[in-house]
């Protein structure tokens, strides 16, 4: 028994040499030599900072970023790294995952040093990794979107409080998420809005209450201004319109959000159309339905522009009454959320 003991020492220590001798050995040198590449960066001296890196490599030190002095490969390796940090400040966290393999591929060191530990791609992994257990692990889905708060509050308002992937795991959640110092948690999560602009050409003013993660209600208000003319009378008048909608998120693609809205209207005492001479108004009672697209400027600013149709019925005050309808109605709004 003792010559086995002994046996399986020699074996070890013969296998723990072996493995030291076929990496390269780190020396107080290689030290020195990567401090004074550092040195030599600061003082804009490249060709030295580079040259001094390799010999201190080849003598066993670790690779390390020079800022200031990159080799062709860091060059285009820093460039990627732009265009993924871009790529997550618009959500798209695909495209940012994408260009950090490019670098693995292009450049290994530079990717283990910097890519791995760049806080917007680590914020892209926890939100992937987030919608991925939610459909099976919601308390692991939750506990990945307080992290994702507490790291950037910016892109959480932005890209995962209405995140449909995590919808049904915030719903479920009996939990009130904690808030991170200096946020505010409805600010986040809006409740409110207001939105100003221009429906069909005419001013508008309405008002948004969010009913849940991606489903709103709307009300409008409109101004409608005409002026008609028959023979020598000309009438100018203002009427008023009203609009009541349901807003739907469907499709959310970084800052942008793909919705649909069905809703009707009432319109009352817009001129019509000349008749025998005659001007007269009209009472409008709509239905419509409208698609469109909202931009997220900031936490709680946003512009919103959309189409539809519409199937009007119209009364005259002159006993007439028409159906028609309309494919052209637009609006252009900008909104404020809180």
């Amino acid at each position: 028994m003792a010559r086995l003991h002994a046996g399986v020492i020699v074996f070890a220590t013969c296998a723990l040499v072996r493995t030291l001798a076929a990496q390269p050995a780190s020396d107080p040198e290689a030290a020195a030599l990567m401090g004074r590449a550092r040195a030599a960066a600061v003082q804009h001296d490249c060709a030295t900072a580079l040259q001094l890196r390799e010999d201190a490599m080849k003598r066993g030190a670790k690779w390390r970023l020079l800022e200031g002095c990159l080799d062709p490969r860091e060059t285009i390796a820093s460039g990627k790294l732009k265009e993924a940090s871009d790529a997550v400040r618009a959500g798209d966290c695909t495209r940012a995952e994408a260009l950090a393999a490019e670098v693995a591929t292009i450049h290994p060191e530079y990717h283990a040093a910097v890519i791995e530990r760049d806080p917007s791609l680590v914020v892209c992994r926890l939100h992937q990794a987030a919608k991925d257990a939610a459909p099976t692990d919601c308390t692991r889905a939750i506990a990945l979107r307080r992290q994702l708060r507490a790291k950037n509050p910016g892109y959480f308002a932005l890209y995962v409080a209405r995140d449909a992937a995590l919808a049904d795991c915030v719903a479920a959640s009996s939990e009130s998420e904690p808030v991170a110092a200096g946020e505010n948690a409805e600010a986040e999560e809006p409740t409110w809005g207001l939105s100003f602009g221009a429906v069909n050409g005419n001013t508008s003013l309405g008002f948004t209450r969010f009913l849940g993660t991606n489903v709103a209600a709307v009300v409008a208000f409109q101004l409608i201004i005409a002026s008609l003319s028959a023979g020598d009378i000309t009438m100018a008048n203002s009427a008023g319109s009203g609009s009541v909608g349901i807003r739907v998120y469907t499709v959310h693609v970084g800052p942008v959000r793909a919705f649909v809205q069905p809703g009707i209207a009432v319109a009352i005492g817009v001129p019509g159309p000349v008749t025998m001479g005659m001007i007269s108004n009209r009472t409008i009672i709509a239905a419509n339905a409208s698609f469109g697209a909202e931009y997220s400027l900031s936490r709680g600013f946003s512009i919103l522009g959309l189409i539809g149709a519409e199937f009007a019925y119209s009364s005259y005050d002159n006993g007439l009454s028409g159906y028609d309808i309309t494919t052209a109605t637009s609006s252009l709004l900008a909104n404020i959320y809180w």
